[in-house]
Order: structure tokens, then sequence, then C-alpha cells
């Protein structure tokens, strides 16, 4: 039986093969929804898994060689897996981004808000979003979309 492998292929393969070979670790990036999981699956059994920053991401093993990230907010960070010798497994880049890209952020200073504009703009609660005593700067916000929502009914600009 043989088995064709395109040159693409090959080159994945000895890169591959090669880590695999020296021990080396792999640096993958991945994507998370919030409120979403992703399982990776390593090479080899881990010790330890430790993710960057928890308020991103998390991470919960299944087995010693499966674990799951746990999207919780935007941003990036990176989970490092490593075996029982301390050898790296992998170093892995995770982006956690929103489930919709109707989203709308208003960001102003440290604080956010997250409306949802599908239809229309309302009030998303999302992880990370501003607690209530920025309530004010919502409803302001608020304001301003149905004035322009009002203006476009208006000039006609929405048909």
């Amino acid at each position: 039986m043989s088995i064709f492998i395109g040159k693409k292929a090959k080159s994945a393969c000895v890169a591959v093969l090669f880590a695999a070979a020296t021990g080396a670790a792999h640096a993958d990036e991945m994507r998370v929804q919030i409120d979403q999981t992703a399982p990776v699956k390593l090479p080899r059994a881990a010790a330890s898994v430790v993710i960057g920053n928890p308020a991103i991401a998390d991470v919960m093993a299944q087995t010693s060689d499966l674990f799951f990230v746990i999207g919780r907010t935007h941003g990036t960070t990176n989970v490092v897996a490593v075996d029982a010798n301390g050898d790296t497994i992998t170093n892995m880049v995770v982006h956690v981004n929103s489930t919709d890209s109707k989203n709308l952020f208003l960001h102003r200073s440290a604080s956010r808000l997250t409306y949802s504009c599908a239809p229309k703009c309302e009030r998303s609660l999302m992880p990370g979003d501003a607690p209530e005593p920025y309530e004010n700067l919502g409803k302001e916000f608020e304001n301003k979309i149905r004035l322009a929502e009002s203006g476009k009914q208006a000039s006609g600009a929405g048909d």
C-alpha cells in the first residue's frame, strides 16, 4: 500500500518529526470564542498546564494529554504545558474573541460596555464589562444610538 503525500504535507511531517525527535516544543495559536471551549490534544502526557491570564481564558484538564481551553473575555494570552521532566510540550497563544460579529464594544478609559446590534443595539452584559457605576455611560450611549437611528430613518438612509 502506498500513500501519496504532497510537498506541503511532507514539509509539515518533517517539522513535526524533527520537533518530536528533538523534544522541542511547538508554538501554536488557537482561537476560542467567549463562553465556548476548544479541545487541545497533546502528543504526550503533561504534568502541568498553566494559563497566562486566567481572566482571558481558563483551562480544564480531562486527562494528562487532553485539556480544554475556555474563553472568558476578549484578549490574547498563552497556555503552557510541561511534562514531568519540566520540558515544554506546548506554548500556545490563545486568542479569545466574541461569538457574534454584530457586537459593539464601547471603551471609555478602562471601562467597557457591550451592545448587541442585531437588528438594533441593546446592552448585552459580557465578562469584563463595566460594573453598575458606569450605567449612566450606557444610557448616554443608548441615547446617541437612538438619535442616530432616528436620523437615519428621517433621511431614508435605512432603506
